[in-house]
């Protein structure tokens, strides 16, 4: 069963997160205003900034759910970030306000939610859903792909006409951002309704850990991160990762690491990228490659990853962030050299992480306890 929902949860990842970015529309007007006249109105003047970097279109029939200014100073302060960092990271600000934005199509989904139902809303991030769910008072509540919720009172649904604009004290992330820069867990939401944990990265976080990777030593890289098992096809596992010296650790996660924000597909085909990792003094490149499939619901962009061995590791899920890091989800490991990684060996017993920052420390043992919330990913997302 875990192996079907993997692949199915692999599969909808490559679906929902196409490398070509799909702009998110902005809700059209309500009793005649626009979506930026609403949201001035109503003070939300950092989530028009993140509008704004976005470059979101008018779409008619949604409910935008704005954060506060409030509530995005909160996420930025949290993830040390300024504004600037979201601004010039288009792929992020699309996520963002794409999550908030919820396709109610040609039905009033909103008000159509009874007392005590739950239902799980499509947005314009496709594949990712908010779940909402109306209490016994008729209040309604919103909760993230992490579990944050948010509750609003919609008593004047009906009286709008063309898309309603809520501003909610909660920034409402999906699971394509994660809360934090160590900790990359999901769940996938099948059309059952029933929900299985995916944690696909967690030779990765525990490369991250045995290396003591802190915040400040990622800040502003690309990383293109191999599933769990890219790294098992190579011989390693969490368990082994813990015989590894920090050092080696850093190496094989710095050469899957470049500087800098670069999305896909921006990134220029066929070109030697300089990574983190440096042999002799000399950085080790990789290079990408794009190709276009053609399905019968159209062409869908794929990308693809070539090390200097010339091995090419497919693209499953670009453009996901933690904080300043942008993350593309990969189905192989990167090799710069034949004998780069250790041989298989059994796996020692867990050895202490090297030193990092008292505060970093603390992220590490956040990202190790369960995650309260649930990063839902739908395999069957609604059609838009």
């Amino acid at each position: 069963m875990r192996s079907a929902t993997l692949a199915a949860a692999l599969a909808a990842l490559l679906l929902a997160q196409s490398v070509y970015a799909q702009t998110a529309p902005a809700a059209a007007a309500s009793k005649g205003e626009t979506v930026l006249q609403a949201l001035k109105r109503m003070g939300a003047t950092r989530y028009i900034e993140i509008l704004d970097a976005s470059k979101a279109t008018e779409a008619p029939n949604t409910t935008v759910l704005a954060a506060s200014n409030e509530a995005i100073d909160d996420y930025l302060n949290e993830n040390r970030m300024t504004m600037d960092d979201v601004k010039k990271r288009e792929a992020l600000a699309d996520r963002i306000i794409g999550y908030t934005v919820i396709l109610d199509g040609d039905k009033d989904i909103i008000s159509e939610i009874k007392k005590g139902e739950v239902k799980y809303l499509p947005t314009y991030n496709i594949g990712w859903a908010i779940e909402a769910k109306r209490d016994g008072d008729g209040k309604l509540t919103f909760t993230d792909a992490g579990g944050d919720d948010v509750t609003v009172d919609d008593g004047q649904a009906k009286a709008r006409k063309a898309g309603l604009v809520f501003v909610v004290d909660e920034l409402l992330l999906p699971g394509n951002i994660f809360e934090r820069f160590n900790d990359f867990r999901f769940d996938v939401l099948l059309p059952n309704h029933t929900r299985h944990e995916q944690e696909l990265f967690e030779t990765f976080k525990t490369l991250v850990r045995r290396a003591g990777v802190t915040r400040e030593r990622v800040h502003d890289m690309t990383i293109f991160v191999p599933i769990d098992d890219a790294f098992k096809a190579v011989g390693i596992t969490p368990a082994s990762v813990e015989a590894l010296s920090p050092e080696k650790a850093f190496e094989i996660i710095s050469y899957h690491a470049i500087h800098g924000y670069e999305p896909i597909p921006t990134i220029k085909a066929g070109q030697p990228i300089p990574t983190v990792l440096q042999i002799d003094g000399k950085n080790q490149t990789i290079k990408l490659d794009y190709a276009i499939n053609k399905t019968d619901k159209g062409a869908v962009g794929s990308a693809f990853v070539i090390d200097q061995l010339g091995n090419k590791a497919a693209v499953l899920a670009p453009n996901w962030f933690a904080g300043t890091m942008t993350v593309h989800a990969i189905d192989k490991v990167l090799l710069p050299t034949k004998n780069f990684l250790p041989a298989a060996a059994p796996a020692a017993p867990a050895a202490a992480a090297a030193p990092a920052k008292k505060e970093e420390k603390k992220d590490d043992k956040k990202a190790e306890q369960k995650a309260s919330g649930r990063r839902l990913l739908l395999v069957a997302p609604a059609s838009r």
